[in-house]
């Protein structure tokens, strides 16, 4: 059984956009696509995600922000 975690954002509208293995990696993506993408905007908006896999299946999120 092989576990493991990323953590998502989603743009205002509940898109999942970018993910990273931490949130401060994820934080960064997210800022980058924003500049790249300005309707996904405003990032103070957006919401960050812990996910959790087990054998490429979800097994649970949590709200980080």
């Amino acid at each position: 059984m092989d576990i493991y975690e990323r953590v998502i954002g989603r743009d205002p509208q509940g898109h999942q956009r970018v993910f990273a293995p931490t949130l401060l990696e994820c934080t960064q993506e997210a800022e980058a696509y924003v500049r790249r993408r300005p309707d996904t905007g405003p990032l103070s908006n957006w919401t960050f995600s812990l996910q959790r896999f087990e054998d490429e299946t979800l097994l649970n999120e949590e709200a980080l922000t």
